[in-house]
């Protein structure tokens, strides 16, 4: 997501919205625009949620693939003056959790294999 005033006419997307349903429960539709953003020399191109009252610039999300490489590149000093803040949804967390237990269930499924070949 980003800021209004961050993004030209041109960069809109003409007939793309996005619905973003808040924490208070409301759902707000956003225009979308194409945005090229750059954090310590490298540039992400995206589509992009547009919002007037966004508190930030703009709001990376862990759907941005990038976003994991750009984190990396950014030193802590440079978090901590941004106060650039790393967050992740509950639903995601469920998802991660999910795919951590489906891969330590595949790699133990897998010993089990190796150890009944082998007896």
């Amino acid at each position: 997501m980003v800021h209004r005033n961050l993004v030209s006419e041109a960069q809109t997307v003409d007939g793309e919205s996005a619905v973003v349903r808040c924490a208070h429960g409301d759902s707000v539709l956003y225009p979308m625009a194409e945005v090229n953003i750059e954090v310590d020399g490298c540039t992400i191109s995206a589509v992009a949620a547009v919002s007037d009252t966004v508190p930030m610039d703009v709001l990376l999300g862990t759907d941005v693939p990038e976003v994991g490489k750009l984190l990396s590149r950014v030193s802590a000093d440079f978090r901590e003056q941004s106060n650039a803040l790393v967050a992740i949804t509950r639903a995601r967390a469920r998802q991660e959790a999910e795919a951590k237990k489906e891969s330590l269930r595949s790699s133990s499924d897998q010993k089990c294999d190796r150890i009944q070949f082998c007896l």
